[in-house]
């Protein structure tokens, strides 16, 4: 939902999953660009971007998980996220093209992963291990 908090009052309700909504981040925060989009993962294997600008409403869905997406994270005009099946995908967030993917867990889900800018990118999963990756 998306409050006035001024007001209190209900401006949106946005149904974006169908399930559980696991991690939501911004892209791209900058002075030229007060109200960026949003990126959206959940239990229906996809991202979505949500754009504030037209009511919240999804602007484009980023496909290509197997499996739930578990957790993501923004990096300039990238999506990195991971998903149950323990690989991260990587999206060009303009585009919503899937540049590529990595397995990042052995055993179970990529249970988080963070951008470390400006080349690197770390994951964890339910195997116990942290794994680096050079993205550029």
């Amino acid at each position: 939902c998306a409050w006035d908090l001024k007001s209190c009052s209900l401006l949106y309700k946005i149904e974006v999953v169908k399930g559980s909504v696991n991690s939501m981040k911004q892209l791209g925060v900058s002075a030229k660009d007060p109200m960026p989009q949003i990126v959206v993962a959940g239990s229906d294997k996809m991202l979505h971007v949500l754009d504030p600008k037209k009511n919240f409403q999804v602007s484009r869905n980023l496909t290509g998980h197997k499996s739930v997406v578990t957790c993501l994270s923004v990096a300039e005009n990238l999506v990195l996220s991971g998903g149950a099946n323990g690989w991260v995908l990587v999206h060009d967030a303009k585009t919503g093209e899937c540049l590529y993917g990595v397995g990042t867990s052995e055993k179970g889900s990529c249970t988080c992963v963070e951008a470390l800018p400006p080349d690197f990118f770390i994951t964890g999963g339910q195997d116990g291990k942290v794994v680096i990756f050079d993205y550029k």
